[in-house]
């Protein structure tokens, strides 16, 4: 090959090799920095980008000159993130390796007042039965019905369940087998098999069954007119939807989100004491600290050393 076809080959890996939501939100992250830095600096986007360059933008993001908070640490981390992939991609060095960048994220982080989110709820058994009674009989309601029971079964993420397709569903005597790609943590897309039993593949039967759907996207869009969109639902619906569904059942929406279905599958697999590589081997957790804070989490609320009296 020449230069330019080379170059040519390149791009295009370096750009079939990325989630196309994960390419929109660096894309959207990058507008963001460079838009600071021609407003700002009248800078036009430059590569590499000089390191000077990057603290300004960190040090006006981050805290006023009064010390008051702007946006989160993590959050201005991720924009520069974002432009460090762009910057990787032209050859350069990542931005996050430079020592005066690396230690002013890991000291602002805890400088800064209020840089830990308060974590979600996770929506655990008996709060799913509240959300799946508020799923009446008609399309919308039995796709939500669906959707929360499949979510739940195993701790699917939204990703997960908008890149299902039926041709990833093989058919059981107890269900179905589904196979996930391309999730958060299968960076080589290898993808897992997981089963689907029970409640959950019942309730995905009636949606298939109700919906006609035969191929393609499983999980659709419905217009205000109930006819089915060919396309898959976009992850934001999904997180609409389950916040919908717990503003109906008289919950607190804003204490709930679309990942409390996964949380609320590892939670729930503690309390009836199902053990940690039990429930890995379902959710597809591949880091073992980050599973285990959920059963750190819940150990602690359920100690029975709380009670003890003086």
């Amino acid at each position: 090959m020449n230069p330019d076809e080379l170059e040519q080959r390149y791009q295009q890996l370096i750009h079939d090799g990325i989630a196309p939501s994960t390419a929109r939100a660096h894309q959207k992250d990058r507008k963001r920095f460079w838009d600071y830095c021609l407003n700002k600096h009248g800078v036009e986007p430059t590569y590499p980008v000089p390191i000077q360059l990057v603290l300004n933008y960190i040090l006006d993001n981050i805290s006023d000159s009064d010390g008051s908070n702007i946006l989160k640490v993590s959050t201005v981390k991720r924009y520069v993130a974002s432009v460090s992939v762009e910057q990787q991609a032209r050859g350069h060095d990542s931005l996050l390796s430079n020592p005066k960048i690396k230690i002013l994220f890991r000291r602002a982080k805890r400088a800064l007042p209020n840089q830990y989110p308060k974590k979600k709820r996770p929506i655990t058994a008996n709060v799913l039965q509240q959300l799946l009674a508020t799923c009446d009989d008609s399309l919308r309601g039995v796709r939500n019905k669906a959707i929360l029971s499949v979510g739940f079964a195993g701790g699917r993420r939204r990703s997960e369940l908008v890149k299902l397709k039926v041709d990833d569903m093989s058919k059981t005597d107890n269900g179905y087998t589904l196979t996930l790609k391309k999730s958060k943590t299968d960076k080589h897309c290898k993808g897992i098999t997981v089963p689907l039993t029970g409640f959950a593949a019942q309730t995905l039967n009636t949606w298939l069954v109700h919906s006609g759907i035969r191929e393609g996207n499983v999980f659709r869009g419905i217009t205000p007119d109930n006819k089915i969109n060919t396309g898959a639902m976009h992850g934001s619906s999904i997180n609409n939807m389950i916040k919908a569904c717990i503003k109906k059942a008289g919950l607190n929406q804003d204490e709930y989100s679309a990942h409390s279905l996964r949380s609320g599958f590892m939670t729930e697999a503690i309390n009836q004491g199902i053990s940690l590589q039990e429930a890995m081997l379902l959710s597809g957790h591949k880091d073992v600290h980050v599973a285990h804070g959920y059963y750190r989490e819940t150990e602690l609320e359920n100690n029975r050393a709380t009670s003890l009296m003086i």
